[in-house]
This record gives structure tokens, sequence and C-alpha cells, in this order.
């Protein structure tokens, strides 16, 4: 029988992003059409504030289930990763990291770090997300997802 558990994910869902976003191009004003900066992204992730309504969903939450934090940042950011996370009093039981040399979408790498959630033996009730794309991944593969806002980065 699987445990029940909670999936929550960093950028743009607990932590405001949104002095960053411009980074990735797109459909922001001041980068129209211009390609994703995914290193400055990630690097400006320390100066993020919270997302309050965010953390007291999360921490309440952990008080019954465990949480896993699926994060696209590169696993050679768990440093900064987890002092922000501490930082802002976020409590979690498991912190998933994407392997420095790998660049494939957090389509995928999210796909994988589900499969590994429940070959552990567990089953989210829900994930909380703030990309579109990631999303879609989670609902077609059976998880309720709270999407917090429109990430179509």
């Amino acid at each position: 029988m699987s445990r029940p558990c909670i999936i929550m994910d960093i950028d743009g869902t607990l932590s405001n992003a949104e002095h960053r976003v411009h980074l990735l191009g797109g459909r922001t004003n001041s980068a129209i059409d211009q390609a994703p900066d995914w290193e400055a992204f990630l690097a400006a992730a320390a100066d993020d504030t919270v997302n309050e309504e965010i953390k007291l969903l999360n921490n309440a939450m952990s008080a019954h289930v465990p949480v896993f934090i699926c994060t696209g940042r590169k696993d050679d950011q768990l440093e900064m990763t987890s002092a922000w996370l501490k930082k802002f009093g976020i409590t979690y039981n498991f912190l998933l990291m994407r392997d420095r040399r790998d660049r494939r979408p957090d389509t995928e790498i999210k796909k994988e770090m589900l499969d590994q959630i429940r070959e552990t033996g567990f089953e989210p009730l829900f994930a909380v997300e703030d990309r579109k794309s990631v999303t879609a991944m989670w609902r077609e593969n059976g998880v309720r997802c709270l999407q917090v806002c429109e990430g179509d980065y």
C-alpha cells in the first residue's frame, strides 16, 4: 500500500521569481523573443522572496504527510537551495534536484522524479507547480496538480 505525500516546486511556486523571469525571454515585455538564459535565471534564485501563501500550504501539509520538493535546479545549487529553504522556514522531507549535467526539459526530469517517488512506496495526493508544461505532465501521470500561476516558459 502506498503512503501519501505531496510534491512541491520551488521556482515560481514556493519562491517569487518575478525579478528574474525576464531572463527566460518569450512573453515578457523586456525580453520578447530572447533565448532563455537558464544559467542566469538559476544563478539569481538566491535573491528570491517567498510566496507566503504557498509556504503556508506547504508547512500545513508537512505536519501530516511527507513533502517532496522536486525542482529543476541543478544539484550543484544544493547548498544555496537548502539555505534558501531554511531562511524562509520551509519544511520538507526530501529534496530532489536534477544532475548538473542534465539539460533535458523539466517535464522529463520531474517525470523521473515522480517515478522515483512511486518506486519508494509513496503516492502523491497532489503537486503544486507554476509551469504549464509540468502541470500537464503531473496530470497526465495521474497526479492532481494545483497550478499557482500561468507559467508559460
